[in-house]
């Protein structure tokens, strides 16, 4: 250790800059100090400050040289290939190992201190703890999907850069390919207090980094990590390895009860992957209500359109005159700030499939007019079968490559089948194509725009309207064959609503995709999905109207908290309805139940929500709502211990009874379910009667000339 002090000392004393890759930097102070590297901050020529992490590896012995550089150089490759895929991964600048210096630098961005620093041994409040504890499973679902697991989460590892946690450290990570596998580690690495059982087994997996997380909000619950009592480190690692139960002192929030009891399930098998934490309740609550809150404080501020931010500009200023800024400019026009940088980052992605797709489609079209592939009729049936087949594959995160695959070979097919439709149209006029595609991309970019400019869900309730568009188009266009002998007046009434209909699904989707981005689903390919769920939600729609889950009075509750609105008066409340009593089903899934499992009403599940601390257990209490332990048996709860998960027998009672513990499964449908569903996708619809039109097309022979001239002289 000493000969690591002299060596940082050395360092200190006989350089006030630094020169990475041919760039010099100036070192400014020391930020931070470790086992194996000292962060400092350093400024370059254009005044933007960096952190600057400096290895020393002649402090190790030359046995763990090797080894040491090795990993300097494994974590430099790993950052570069993180880089760009999510906003919560540390962003490197550089990086370089000077070998007769035996010194290795990092220049990263620089943060405003730690997680640690700001928990400081003490349990956060609510919001803030929500709002790291979101980014958390952010971070892991990031992970997760670069198949990387980084092994070392703990607070001192999430650094705070313009209020985002961003994940730093990664000496000890790897990929991962499988997200069920485990590799066998040969050494165990890590902070104690924040390793997982199975990692003193020398077994490390995406579910390790579940457990530290889970340690993290124990930790931001409590004010201390599970094991904390613990002060001998090889007691410590001994409790840990012989998955002791953890002790979790009673809460309020049954939800962050849950989650935390979930995390740190001591079996690895049995503890939830990063996209089931993703959809938790204590998870999801606080992302639905952060969309409910912005949406309360766009109505509270001013227009924030391209023409409005302009108009209002003149009237900060001190003389009151009026300058070029309050006319319109293309910069703030797609000045897109309002969105969150991982939807940003999704939308790119999205329009990129969007555009590789589009020129397979062309490329589709373009192959059978020099010549090649021009098998129209079979790549109807090809397209079919991709189509089916792209439909029976459960669209996530690690299936997305696939599916984006079979997408572009569809459109390719699609492309081929269509050629002799395109073909004809450039027999008539050549210009038809162009004019057509210029148009297209005009109305596709104006509305698209249109889209993200405009508050949030504005154009959601467009859904139902473009079904009904759609269906009475389909009705036109039937009943322009059979029964009008093809009118051209319901022709062009059927063209000009089916424009329409194209540009409000443009408005439509644009909207639902960005919402369900902010609520967690990244995945580009799957965002033809947003028009999947409709049934479902009319069916739940009368029940969710007579029945108020305890999600929504919950999220409601943290509204009226942060934009500090008073509770409703007595005097005002409605009339008390009964809600009718449910007997509960074993076969209930995750976040069915509702308030009548509990045989309460609204008012009084509105009332229990206005209370906090002492005051909820006094009136949990009272005869009236039937007592703590009756509410606490209802719902499994032991009332000193939690959610107690060492029990695997009582586990998988739970699981089954209540499902709180795992996401059931998406059942399998059968291929005649599957096929009665398809038939109610607009996109297979469009594609059968793409697919009649060009069989048709390639029946038709246009007649030639030589045919008139030969029928001339026959007259």
């Amino acid at each position: 250790m000493g000969l690591g002090s002299s060596a940082r000392n050395n360092f200190l004393s006989s350089k006030s800059s630094i020169v990475v890759r041919g760039r010099k930097y100036r070192i400014l102070d020391t930020i931070g100090q470790g086992g194996e590297a000292t962060v400092y901050r350093c400024q370059d020529k254009s005044g933007f400050q960096h952190a600057v992490k400096v290895f020393y590896f002649s402090q190790f012995s030359p046995a763990q040289v090797r080894h040491r550089i090795d990993g300097f150089n494994k974590e430099a490759r790993i950052l570069t290939y993180l880089r760009g895929r999510s906003p919560h991964f540390i962003h490197l600048v550089d990086y370089e190992y000077r070998p007769k210096e035996n010194i290795g630098y990092m220049i990263m961005e620089l943060g405003h201190g730690s997680l640690r620093q700001y928990m400081q041994g003490m349990p956060l409040n609510e919001p803030l703890r929500q709002t790291y504890w979101q980014q958390i499973v952010n971070i892991l679902t990031a992970l997760q999907d670069a198949r990387v697991v980084h092994a070392d989460i703990k607070p001192e590892n999430l650094i705070l850069v313009n209020g985002i946690l961003k994940i730093t450290d990664l000496s000890l990570a790897f990929r991962l390919n499988s997200p069920n596998a485990a590799v066998r580690q040969p050494m165990i690495r890590g902070t104690i207090d924040y390793m997982a059982p199975e990692v003193f087994s020398h077994k490390t997996s995406f579910k390790s980094d579940v457990w530290s997380a889970g340690v993290i909000l124990y930790e931001m619950t409590y004010g201390r990590p599970p094991y904390f009592g613990l002060f001998d480190r090889h007691e410590k690692m001994e409790v840990i390895a012989r998955m002791t139960p953890i002790n979790f002192p009673p809460l309020n929030d049954l939800y962050l009860l849950d989650i935390m009891q979930q995390c740190l399930i001591l079996d690895a098998r049995f503890r939830p992957s990063a996209y089931h934490l993703l959809n938790h309740p204590y998870t999801s609550i606080y992302i639905l209500f952060i969309l409910d809150f912005e949406s309360i404080l766009l109505d509270k501020m001013s227009q924030t359109s391209a023409f409005s931010r302009f108009e209002n500009a003149n009237q900060f200023r001190p003389d009151g005159k009026s300058t070029t800024s309050d006319r319109f400019n293309l910069e703030t026009l797609f000045n897109f700030s309002t969105l969150q940088p991982r939807v940003q980052t999704h939308l790119k992605n999205v329009y990129t499939c969007l555009l590789i797709t589009t020129v397979c489609a062309a490329l589709g079209v373009y192959l059978p007019m020099i010549g090649w592939l021009n098998y129209p009729r079979l790549a109807v049936f090809a397209s079919i079968i991709t189509s089916i087949w792209l439909f029976t594959i459960d669209l996530n995160a690690r299936t997305q490559i696939k599916c984006f695959g079979l997408m572009s070979v569809t459109a390719l097919f699609i492309g081929i089948y269509l050629s002799p439709l395109i073909n004809l149209a450039i027999n008539v006029d050549p210009q038809i194509v162009i004019t057509a595609f210029l148009l297209t991309t005009t109305i596709f970019i104006c509305f698209t725009l249109s889209a993200l400019l405009t508050r949030k869900r504005t154009y959601l309730y467009l859904g139902g309207l473009l079904g009904t568009g759609t269906s009475v188009m389909i009705i036109l266009s039937l009943m322009n064959v059979f029964g009008f002998g093809q009118s051209q007046l319901i022709f062009n009434i059927n063209l000009y609503l089916d424009l329409f209909i194209a540009c409000g699904y443009i408005l439509y989707d644009t909207q639902l995709i960005v919402q369900r981005a902010v609520q967690g689903d990244m995945n580009y390919v799957n965002t033809k999905k947003v028009r999947i769920d409709n049934n479902n939600s009319k069916k739940n729609r009368s029940s969710t109207a007579s029945h108020p889950s305890l999600v929504d009075e919950t999220e409601k509750q943290m509204e009226m908290k942060l934009i500090e609105s008073s509770p409703p008066s007595p005097e005002i409340r409605q009339p008390e309805k009964q809600m009718p009593f449910r007997k509960k089903s074993s076969a209930k899934t995750s976040g069915e139940g509702d308030s009548s499992m509990f045989d309460l009403t609204l008012d009084q599940l509105k009332e229990l929500m206005e209370l906090r601390g002492k005051e909820l257990l006094e009136k949990l209490n009272s005869s009236t709502y039937n007592g703590v332990k009756g509410i606490l048996e209802k719902l499994k709860v032991d009332g000193n211990q939690g959610l107690d998960s060492s029990s695997q027998e009582d586990l998988e009672q739970r699981r089954a009874a209540y499902g709180r513990n795992e996401i059931p499964p998406k059942p399998m449908k059968s291929f005649f379910r599957l096929c009665w569903d398809a038939l109610h996708d607009m996109l297979l619809i469009i594609l059968l009667v793409c697919a009649v039109v060009s069989i048709g097309l390639s029946f038709y022979k246009p007649p030639h000339e030589a045919d008139h001239v030969n029928e001339d002289e026959r007259t």
